[in-house]
């Protein structure tokens, strides 16, 4: 690696390189569209439809009937947006915010697990770069992508694609959808 940009580039290849590795290797009780719409109403609070479906790239029908899918598993809640009586708002519920919890802690064990096969020099290597990677992940708390709107929602700015740079690796219910 010649310079910052090479080695930046690098570490990004890896880091995302792990994480499709671990996505992958996560059980699947939900498509990933629905855990990213999970994830961003966790992130993000209630959102409208077409937010929703604009921040996850899908057409609105294909949204709407994935959040009724999840709203039947109790996973997310609609209601009135205070701002405008005839939109409604999606939330996550606390059996959806569990369920995230979950998921995570089964991608941290995994990959604690992994690390713990390292050689000892290896896994020190990885605790050097430990505040770094904290502060990588403290970025994404803050998405770019989303502005404030009335009542509390966001809305997604700027060209409608997906902002998840994973936004590919759909399964075959989240390709019928859209």
């Amino acid at each position: 690696m010649s310079t910052g940009s090479d080695a930046a580039e690098a570490v990004a290849e890896a880091l995302t390189a792990l994480a499709v590795n671990l996505v992958r290797r996560l059980p699947r009780e939900l498509s990933l569209t629905s855990l990213a719409t999970l994830g961003d109403l966790q992130r993000c609070g209630p959102q409208r439809l077409t937010q929703l479906a604009q921040l996850e790239g899908v057409a609105q029908p294909s949204m709407t009937a994935l959040v009724s899918r999840l709203e039947e598993e109790g996973l997310v809640a609609r209601s009135p947006d205070p701002a405008d009586g005839r939109a409604v708002l999606v939330a996550i519920t606390a059996a959806g915010e569990a369920l995230l919890a979950r998921r995570r802690h089964t991608g941290t064990q995994l990959l604690a697990a992994r690390i713990r096969e390292l050689a000892p020099a290896e896994a020190e290597r990885l605790s050097a770069a430990l505040g770094a990677l904290e502060d990588l992940a403290e970025m994404d708390l803050a998405p770019r992508h989303l502005v404030a709107v009335p009542g509390g929602a966001h809305r997604a700015a700027g060209t409608g694609t997906s902002p998840r740079p994973f936004s590919n690796d759909t399964d075959d219910e989240d390709r019928e959808a859209r």
